[in-house]
């Protein structure tokens, strides 16, 4: 498994999967591809959707022609890293000083939610960001 095991790098793939969701389940529902191309299943588990993800970033990466699902090394890294870690740091900073590591997919599920409703983290009051506390604090 290519991010399992790396909590912060796990994160910002679940991340991007929630921010390209129509274009992962593009992805999912190509057997063909799946199996031809990136040499992955999909038995509709969530364990294997990162893995499917992994592999289609390097398979576009490597068939330059093929016009792109995903977003580029680029885009990731200018785009989405910069929004995802801002947003990290504020829930970190508001909503407890350690966000239990067991809770780290579904906040990184959260943050395109809170990034489409409210552009960016000093627009949302503490109240607001209190997330959930059980996200946060997992009681």
């Amino acid at each position: 498994m290519t991010v399992t095991g790396q909590t912060s790098s796990e994160m910002f793939t679940w991340y991007m999967w929630q921010k390209t969701c129509p274009q992962i389940d593009t992805v999912l529902g190509n057997n063909t591809h799946l199996t031809k191309n990136l040499k992955q299943t999909f038995r509709n588990s969530t364990e294997e959707v990162l893995d499917i993800v992994c592999a289609e970033l390097k398979f576009e990466d490597q068939n330059q022609p093929t016009p792109r699902l995903l977003p580029d090394t680029t885009t990731l890294a200018n785009d989405y890293f910069p929004e995802f870690k801002a947003w990290w740091s504020a829930i970190r900073m508001k909503c407890a000083t350690q966000v239990q590591v067991s809770r780290h997919r579904a906040v990184a599920l959260l943050i395109p939610g809170l990034v489409s409703d409210f552009s960016s983290p000093d627009k949302v009051s503490d109240t607001q960001l209190g997330v959930d506390r059980e996200i946060c604090f997992g009681s």
